[in-house]
């Protein structure tokens, strides 16, 4: 089977139809998107990782998708950062070498940063890493203040993990086959639990 028939067959099998214009239209937008595969795996390329920034719609924006090289800390990965409306903050790695699963760390406290640590941990797992500063900077609105604001408590309690897992998805679909799990800590939990669509 090819790569592009499993993404035929994914998108026959999803009952979201967001999702299934998104990875069509990322299809169409990148036919060499399934070039680098190595041993059975598909592996983010320079030109597919860039080309990444065209998949800005109505539900996200993507900020910058770049790769970056392997460091101490992490493997070689794509980096892509974006944003979910009114201020979610959101950042996924690609890495190179990927293991079919997609993690997402959580936040400690009240969050309000992307929890890097979290993300190089997955990254060199293998795994695809989200993570979300869940919808508030806390170098702007340090402790529990941003929580005067409704919106931004909403998205702190629940809304942020949800969009931000579903922004990646169609991140994740013109880079690699789709065949993984999501591996979630109790952050990626609660959005299952809370919003399970």
């Amino acid at each position: 089977m090819t790569p592009l028939s499993r993404h035929l067959v994914d998108l026959r099998s999803s009952q979201n139809p967001i999702l299934l214009m998104a990875v069509a239209v990322s299809l169409v937008a990148l036919p060499g998107a399934a070039a680098g595969q190595t041993g059975g795996r598909t592996t983010p390329t320079k030109r597919s990782c860039a080309s990444l920034s065209s998949l800005t719609n109505f539900q996200f924006s993507v900020i910058e998708a770049y790769m970056e090289s392997a460091s101490e800390d992490v493997p070689e990965h794509c980096r892509v950062n974006g944003r979910i409306l009114p201020d979610i903050r959101f950042a996924v790695g690609l890495p190179t070498d990927w293991n079919g699963r997609l993690s997402m760390g959580g936040n400690g406290g009240w969050a309000g940063s992307i929890p890097e640590g979290g993300m190089g941990f997955a990254l060199r797992e293998g795994s695809v890493s989200v993570g979300t500063d869940t919808g508030h900077d806390a170098r702007r609105e340090p402790g529990g203040i941003f929580t005067l604001d409704r919106q931004k408590m909403i998205d702190f309690a629940y809304r942020s993990v949800h969009l931000t897992v579903e922004a990646a998805k169609p991140l994740v679909h013109p880079v690699f086959v789709l065949r993984g799990v999501l591996d979630g800590r109790p952050s990626g939990l609660d959005g299952g639990a809370t919003l399970p669509r």
